[in-house]
This record gives C-alpha cells, structure tokens and sequence, in this order.
C-alpha cells in the first residue's frame, strides 16, 4: 500500500478493525460502515499498513461526540497524541504514555456531526483543527517522537468514520487535503472538505 492511509470502514462489520490495523490497547471494530472502540477505558489503534515519518497528521469525520478522536504517533506502551472529542466545548488535547495521561490543552471546541477532526504533529509542535480551522493554540512536547497515524477513544460510544493519514514537511501541511464523498451520499450532493 501507500500514502495517504484511508479507510472509510464501508463493509460487512468486523472485529477487531482488519489487518491494516494494529492495537496498542484493546481495538476498534467496524458497525454500520463507522468505526468505534471496542472496550470501554480505552481503545487505541495505529495505521500498521505503510511506514509514518515523524512528522505526520490524522483526521477523521467525527459521527457522535464521546471521548474519540484521531491520533499522530501512536505506537506500543501504549502512546499517543489524541484528539479527544468532548462535548460542551471541553475538547481536549492529550498525551498517552503507557496509560498516563496528560493534557496538554483543554476547553477547546467541540465537533459536530459531520465534521472534520485533525490533529498533526511536526517536530514538537502539535497542533489540532475542526474543518480545517485549528482550535487552541500550538502546543510544544518532546515526549513523543515517532509512532504512526491511527485512532483513539476512552468509551465504546464515540463513533467516527473516513479516517486518513500522511505525512507532513517540516512547516506542516503545505497542500490542501481534499476529502470528497460519491453524490448523494449522507455528506451532501459532492461536498468537499478541503483543510
């Protein structure tokens, strides 16, 4: 396979997520063409399909807000930094080190259904947006220097669906992502998120 990594999880139900994927804790599972964890307290997985520089991004489509969201470096412990979707404005950007949490900003924006999460990670600058509009600021920490793109979650009840992951150069993003779905789909008649 190749970069961008993707799945739009849109086949029969399965768990765990299929061989593309790998858990560093518990795993995902698809229901109803979306993606959710699988065991309450918590799920986290990794893209294992292609190598992730260090310097890389996630997003997903965010389809019930609780506690999920993508993550950029993650690998074995388990580690990650994580968007952690919550609601009333209580978004969180967090770190995991071998089930140590710590965030690293807090009161962000909330998705709603539909939109588009991100998180990437460039150096140590890590950055999340909604829509492609960041939320917060900035964030600078060491601790985490490789891992790979992938998904996170504390419950079984947040949902996301069209995950993707690539790597960046060393300013970030320096291309637009297009994301777009067939006409007539539940996104709308050949919408296009562009980040």
């Amino acid at each position: 396979m190749a970069l961008p990594a993707t799945d739009n999880f849109n086949r029969a139900d399965e768990n765990p997520l299929n061989a593309n994927w790998t858990g560093t804790l518990n795993n995902w599972r698809v229901i109803s063409n979306q993606a959710q964890g699988t065991t309450f307290n918590y799920s986290a997985i990794y893209w294992s399909a292609d190598a992730f520089g260090n310097d890389h991004y996630s997003q997903a489509v965010n389809k019930q807000v609780s506690d999920a969201g993508p993550a950029v470096r993650v690998s074995a412990g388990p580690k990650s930094y994580h968007f952690d979707a919550k609601a009333g404005s209580n978004t969180v950007m967090q770190k995991d080190v071998n089930g140590t949490f710590t965030n690293l900003q807090t009161g962000l924006a909330t998705p709603a259904v539909n939109d588009l999460m991100y998180i990437e990670a460039v150096g140590t600058t890590i950055k999340m947006k909604i829509n492609g509009s960041q939320i917060g600021t900035d964030q600078t920490d060491s601790a985490l220097a490789t891992g790979s793109a992938g998904l996170w979650t504390y419950d079984t009840t947040g949902i996301v669906d069209d995950f993707q992951g690539d790597n960046l150069g060393a300013a970030g993003r320096t291309t637009k992502n297009t994301r777009s779905w067939p006409l007539g789909t539940e996104i709308g008649m050949g919408w296009r998120q562009e980040c």
